[in-house]
Formats: structure tokens, sequence, C-alpha cells
């Protein structure tokens, strides 16, 4: 989902919530300002270093990776990767019980359930065979 999409479902939940009130009801520009001044101030404050904490969603935090060598596995070259900023999130276990009971109760569940099935199962077969190779059975 991008941006346009989540002001078009604010927009329509929304105008659900409130719509025996016509007239307090918020354009969709007024919401599309609300989003993008709500993301601009959540940018503006990580940048400056905070942590932003939404009770009942999650936490915004940043993180510091030390610096590194890495090397291009082509060239061999050895090359220092400096000290980097990077954010993380942690959604809060309210969130993530309701993304897990949501989750099990649709059809992707089933579907994804089943493509685990088959690649532990693919995997056995491979583990099976590879032992095979390396061990012939004695009769």
């Amino acid at each position: 989902m991008n941006k346009r999409q989540l002001i078009e479902r604010v927009y329509e939940e929304y105008g659900k919530k409130i719509s025996d009130k016509k007239d307090q009801l918020l354009t969709k520009k007024e919401i599309a300002d609300t989003v993008n001044l709500t993301f601009d101030t959540m940018s503006k404050l990580l940048c400056e270093g905070n942590n932003i904490t939404l009770t009942g969603f999650g936490t915004f935090r940043l993180k510091l990776n030390k610096p590194r060598e890495v090397t291009n596995n082509s060239t061999g070259r050895v090359t220092q990767v400096p000290y980097t900023m990077r954010l993380g999130f942690g959604g809060c276990k309210k969130l993530k019980d309701r993304i897990d009971s949501t989750y099990k109760k649709s059809e992707r569940w089933e579907v994804d359930q089943a493509k685990i099935f088959q690649k532990a199962t693919e995997a056995l077969i491979q583990e099976a065979a590879e032992t095979a190779e390396k061990e012939p059975v004695l009769a």
C-alpha cells in the first residue's frame, strides 16, 4: 500500500465512522494534508535522533551500525563502510497478536502453510538423497 492508497483508505474509514454527521466530514485533501504532516513530523523527529513510540502500534527507533570492512567478491578489494544509521520498527504485542490472529483466519495462511510444508518435504528428500550418495547402503 502506498501513501495515496493509505489516504484513500483513511478517507473511506473516516466517512463510515461519522456518516451521520455529514457536515463534519473532512475532505480527502484535509486527510492527505494530515497524513503528510504526520509523516513529515515523524521524519524530522527521527532525523533529530528521537525514537517514536505509538501506543498500541509500535516503536520506530534508530540503530547504529558499526563501521566494518566489506570485500567485493569479484575483485577481492576490501572497502571500509563507515558508521551508518538505520531505522528499525518493533510492533507492540497488541499489534503482533492482531496481525497473527487476522492472518491465521485468512486464505493466505492456508496457502503459506502448504508452501512451508512442501519446502520442508523437499528439503528432507534432498537431504536423504545427499546422505544416500555419501553413505551407500550395505545389503
